[in-house]
């Protein structure tokens, strides 16, 4: 009987809230249209209003079985609405218990509230930076002693909208204080609304945004949190949303065959899967599977599944991407020696590939129609990611070939749907200078030679001068790392970016020597055990650890130097705005060089 007396106790409940909700029209008006107006009820309204409030009292009180989602209900009532902020909130005043009323929460809900009408795009709000003139006093607001939980109910709101540039920065920052609110909180309990913080997962942005506001490293921590605190039970959503599985939809035909997912999903997910993996917290999906919650259904992190095998194997390709070599064990392996060697050791012997390939094969061979389909996918994105990836495929497993449709054209296809691991240093500055200065060569990034004074001849004027640009993209590249030391740089089966070409034929490649995270190009030639290069006070430097730009596919043909200064290539445009940008300032410096020379030591 007192669970049909509880079952009508919550009916009549949520209908007094619908009442409530009819009277204010929140059918017809969204949220922030509601901060924004903040159009008061008519006086009969209002009487009505009041006489509900006095009904949803009744079910707050602590001998009622309907407190708890009482009490949810009216907070999302104050926050939804500012107009039912002034109705509902003096309840909690005659009501005893943790939601205590005083001032302090007035002012946090009009601080929220004013932080989500600025997000509107009315005119007169557009400009305001909200967030940033008040990131302080929202962030403390959701360490207040009593109600911290009012500031995340108001940015699970404030999550929906797309904020950009400064107001996004802060809006990020805020949810990263949050989040470490959960992490070092000693009792988080009393402080956190493990719905609200669930729901929040479930809004954050799509696509890349989504890492600025959980890095992939963060992810294992608020895992690790949460389950000592027993409660990854209560926010599904992190599993969901950071390693769920990719909806496959295949087309009928072998040779278009190409998945249709949320792409930010299938570049995202190798990330969040190897920094979790990498954190030494992966006996917690053991601990999690053990309590039988059933949030790891249909992640990654379920069983020995393909996709874990693929995330795995993609852990390894990520680390030289970041490194410049690939690992062996614990072992660092330089990609310089040559091809057939270096693959041996490195990607054909990996022991995670081995056991993906494997067991891609057998899905492939012996499995249903969308399996099989599901497990070539898988092998055709790992070979798409470069050259070397693709060697392994073609040579791990004989028969793998005949299965999978390797070509150039569907392999460019598979690396425009489900991206591929990019060098930030070009995703930032999409392109390499090249000075030519009295028939000696300067590369550089997106600054002048060093020291910028060697543009300068003696009587102070430009001379057997000109600059060439070359535009790279992250996607494009990657960095052989080589230590001279142990044997000299050979690019047989390579394809290093050509820095220039000397009168005799010999090619010279573009090099770098990265010392405390600042790039130092110059160029090398096969053979070369060190490199020279030099620092920003024009002294020189010789390094026997170098790296070697390098193309990812044979196929690339956009590696072309174009002329810039002092005719311009009319082929050429920057490829970004910030490109032009820089392109747009360095011709203007060097047209003023040319007219008065002394303006190079403003510059430097």
């Amino acid at each position: 009987m007192d669970a049909i007396s509880h079952r009508l106790a919550i009916r009549n409940l949520k209908s007094i809230v619908k009442q409530i909700e009819t009277l204010r029209n929140h059918r017809n008006t969204t949220i922030t249209e509601r901060h924004l107006d903040r159009l008061p009820s008519t006086n009969e309204d209002h009487i009505k209003l009041m006489r509900l409030s006095d009904k949803l009292q009744e079910h707050l009180q602590p001998w009622r079985s309907t407190r708890e989602v009482a009490v949810d209900e009216v907070i999302r009532l104050t926050v939804e609405d500012p107009i039912l902020c002034q109705i509902l909130q003096p309840l909690f005043e005659q009501t005893p218990g943790q939601y205590a009323f005083d001032g302090d929460s007035f002012k946090i809900h009009e601080l929220w509230s004013n932080a989500l009408r600025s997000c509107s795009f009315a005119p007169n709000l557009l400009l305001t930076r909200y967030l940033e003139n008040n990131f302080t006093a929202l962030r403390n607001s959701m360490r207040h002693e009593i109600f911290a939980y009012l500031g995340p109910r108001y940015l699970y709101h404030i999550l929906e909208h797309n904020l950009t540039g400064n107001e996004l920065y802060f809006l990020v920052k805020l949810w990263h204080s949050y989040i470490e609110l959960v992490r070092q909180t000693e009792n988080p309990e009393d402080r956190v609304e493990w719905g609200t913080l669930n729901r929040c997962f479930g809004n954050l942005p799509e696509v890349e945004l989504k890492s600025a506001f959980v890095p992939p490293v963060l992810i294992s921590e608020v895992i690790a949190r949460l389950i000592e605190l027993r409660r990854e039970a209560s926010v599904p959503n992190l599993f969901s949303v950071f390693f769920g599985k990719p909806a496959l939809v295949f087309n009928a035909t072998k040779r278009d065959r190409k998945p249709s997912v949320d792409t930010s999903l299938f570049r995202l997910l190798p990330l969040y899967y190897g920094a979790f993996v990498n954190s030494n917290t992966l006996p917690a999906i053991k601990t999690i599977a053990e309590r039988q919650e059933g949030i790891l259904r249909d992640t990654v992190l379920e069983g020995n599944s393909l996709w874990s095998r693929y995330c795995n194997v993609l852990g390894d390709v990520l680390r030289y991407y970041r490194t410049g070599f690939v690992l062996e064990g614990d072992t660092p392996v330089n990609l310089n020696p040559d091809f057939e060697y270096n693959l041996q050791r490195t990607i054909s012997h990996s022991f995670s590939l081995q056991d993906f390939l494997s067991g891609c094969l057998e899905e492939i061979m012996f499995a249903d129609g969308p399996r099989r389909e599901f497990a070539t996918l898988l092998v055709e994105c790992f070979a798409a990611i470069d050259l070397y990836c693709k060697h392994a495929v073609e040579t791990i497993h004989d028969s793998l070939p005949e299965y999978t449709d390797l070509s150039s054209k569907h392999l460019r296809t598979l690396r425009a749907v489900t991206g591929i691991p990019s060098l930030p240093l070009f995703d930032n500055v999409p392109y390499l200078r090249r000075f030519r200065v009295k028939g000696k060569i300067y590369i550089t990034s997106d600054h002048l030679p060093e020291p910028p004074d060697v543009l300068l001849d003696s009587s102070g004027a430009l001379r057997d001068f000109s600059v060439q640009t070359m535009s790279l993209f992250g996607e494009m590249i990657l960095w052989l790392s080589i230590d001279g030391s142990r044997s000299p740089l050979r690019v047989q089966n390579h394809y290093p970016v050509v820095a220039a070409v000397g009168r005799s034929g010999t090619e010279y490649y573009v090099a770098a020597v990265v010392v405390h995270h600042v790039y130092y190009f110059s160029y090398v030639k096969v053979g070369a055990t060190s490199v020279e290069y030099t620092d920003e006070c024009g002294e020189p430097h010789t390094s026997s650890q170098f790296f070697v730009l390098a193309r990812r596919n044979r196929d690339d043909s956009t590696f072309t130097w174009r002329s810039f200064w002092p005719q311009r290539d009319p082929e050429y445009c920057g490829v970004s705005s910030s490109a032009r940008q820089d392109d747009e300032h360095l011709l203007s410096l060097l047209n003023d060089m040319q007219k008065s020379p002394a303006k190079i030591l403003r510059f430097h």
